[in-house]
């Protein structure tokens, strides 16, 4: 094996062995994110969702894009409509 795959290994392992002990911690917790009933109902939250699956959206379509430009095989029809209405994914959000 080489350095390189040995480093990645341990930094996969490293980052792995976290995300389990954080879901591990919340697993075993009484109250599940205690923290949260403090965020639920102001009207900026329901928009900080919907804003932020719209750039999701939209780094994903851009990335879909470069790829079909860049790239000699006919890829699948892109789909716009994915990130084209905020609105859907505002009502998803409630």
């Amino acid at each position: 094996m080489s350095t390189r795959i040995r480093i990645a290994f341990w930094r996969y392992l490293f980052g792995t062995l976290i995300v389990t002990a954080f879901g591990i911690v919340y697993l075993v917790r009484p109250d599940f994110m205690p923290y949260h009933p403090v965020a639920v109902g102001p009207e900026w939250a329901t928009w900080a969702i919907a804003v932020s699956g719209l750039v999701m959206c939209a780094g994903s379509f851009y990335a879909m894009m470069l790829v079909a430009q860049d790239t000699p095989a006919p890829p699948s029809r892109p789909q716009p409509k994915a990130c084209a209405s905020p609105r859907s994914l505002r009502l998803h959000a409630r």
